[in-house]
This record gives structure tokens, C-alpha cells and sequence, in this order.
């Protein structure tokens, strides 16, 4: 069962076109332990440890947590980071990338 989009899976709007912006969640499972989830997020992104707990808890009570809209190349990296340390430490941690609007640069949030 998959978790969320998998590793080299491209993301594609209705028309079929690549977004420029994508959003990267992180999906909640009931096997990671949250202090790693934290741990991603402070290592991945650079947030402090508020932000990154905050998101963490978002992604258990909410079932998935926003680490950002980022340009289309950074979000594929992001995930692909994510997914490789997960794999290292056999945690099913998954995250998703979704279609984000074409915001410009100066309105994208900071995940920090």
C-alpha cells in the first residue's frame, strides 16, 4: 500500500501540464515515531524545532502537514531527501506533492 505519490512519479495538472509550484505534505501512518517526522523537518527544511513540532502535529491531527510551496525542482529534491532518510531508518514515512497555484516567488510561504 502506498502512502502517498511514489519516488520519480510526476505531478500534472487537469490539462496535463507540469506545475511550476508544488506543495509538499507530509501523510500521517501510525508507525513513525514523531520525534523523527521532527527530525526530517528540522534537517530537511532548516525549521526550528517549534515550527517543525508545529507541523508535526498537524500531520497526526490533521493526517497530513504543509511544509511549503516551493518551485517544482526544490519540492521533487525535498521529497526525495525525505524519502531517502525515511527509507535508511525503515520508517513508511510518506509525503505527497500536490499542485500549488502559480504563486509568485515573493508570495510563497517560508516553511522557517
Amino acid at each position: 500500500m502506498s502512502h502517498g505519490i511514489a519516488k520519480g512519479a510526476d505531478v500534472e495538472t487537469e490539462s496535463g501540464e507540469a506545475p511550476p509550484y508544488l506543495e509538499l505534505v507530509l501523510l500521517n501512518d501510525p508507525y513513525t515515531p514523531a520525534e523523527f517526522v521532527t527530525f526530517v523537518l528540522e534537517q530537511v527544511f532548516r525549521m526550528s524545532r517549534e515550527r517543525a513540532t508545529a507541523i508535526m502535529f498537524s500531520t497526526h491531527s490533521r493526517r497530513r502537514g504543509s511544509c511549503g510551496i516551493f518551485p517544482r525542482s526544490e519540492a521533487l529534491a525535498f521529497r526525495d531527501k525525505i524519502q531517502s532518510l525515511a527509507a535508511s531508518r525503515r520508517h513508511p514515512l510518506r509525503c505527497a506533492l500536490l499542485p500549488a497555484s502559480d504563486a509568485p516567488a515573493q508570495h510563497r510561504p517560508s516553511p522557517n
